[in-house]
């Protein structure tokens, strides 16, 4: 896992793809977005959003090559206990060439989702871009 933007407190997206409750709202959001690689090859784009509400010093702890689930388990005592996700497949626009390094066009998917979490009423956020040319995704949700 390669950072590209360390996390950072802000505010939410105007045009968020998931309902958001006030207080998240009122909270902010600490942002990141990071590139997941197999063999130097970029598989896979990520924005992160996760509410600003106590998660001391989150901003200051590294995610280089580490999981967010770990670090959310092992610091914040928050596991990750389901979710909601949006599939779709489409064509890569520029900025996802440049994250993937595909041609523009190419197919990719695009994921969004909603993480239900241990802690009550605690919520996460995750959208992401695949590049599913050699590699699929698997996984439980």
């Amino acid at each position: 896992t390669k950072v590209i933007s360390s996390p950072e407190i802000g505010p939410w997206s105007e045009d968020f793809d998931f309902e958001i409750t006030e207080e998240e709202r009122i909270a902010g959001c600490i942002r990141m977005k990071r590139l997941r690689l197999i063999k130097e090859q970029p598989i896979l784009f990520e924005i992160t959003n996760l509410p600003n509400i106590n998660l001391p010093r989150f901003c200051n702890r590294s995610f280089e090559n580490k999981s967010l689930f770990k670090v959310l388990s092992k610091y914040y005592d928050i596991k990750v206990t389901g979710g909601q996700q949006k599939i779709w497949a489409l064509r890569a626009d520029q900025e996802m060439c440049d994250h993937l390094k595909v041609k523009e066009g190419s197919p990719i998917l695009h994921l969004q989702k909603k993480f239900e979490t241990s802690r009550p009423y605690f919520h996460f956020y995750s959208s992401l871009w695949c590049n599913t040319e050699e590699y699929f995704l698997m996984g439980p949700f």
